[in-house]
């Protein structure tokens, strides 16, 4: 079953070398990618802003993808965790703020 805060319905790359993302549930976050790209050695190649443009959502909708192999790609859930730090960690989303009211 597909957790909808962790489900992606779309993704557009800035040439900032950031995503603009939409979840299932509705939250949307404009992740920063600059300090991944630099300290992950595995994610250098999109470095290159013409790669870095193809940003594309997955198969499964759970990750975002550059390239055909997935070999260049980013987990939906890390995706969210990195948008919601960016933030300053104010936002949770509706299924999770409902799950706090009844606890």
């Amino acid at each position: 079953m597909k957790t909808p805060q962790f489900t992606l319905t779309s993704v557009i790359p800035t040439p900032r070398a950031s995503l603009l993302l939409t979840f299932a549930d509705g939250e949307k976050f404009e992740v920063d990618l600059v300090d991944v790209i630099t300290k992950l050695r595995a994610l250098g190649p999109l470095k290159d802003q013409g790669l870095f443009m193809r940003a594309r959502l997955g198969e499964f909708h759970d990750t975002v993808v550059w390239d055909e192999d997935g070999s260049l790609e980013l987990a939906a859930d890390n995706l969210r965790a990195m948008g919601i730090e960016q933030t300053g960690g104010s936002r949770t989303s509706s299924s999770c703020a409902g799950c706090m009211r009844t606890n």
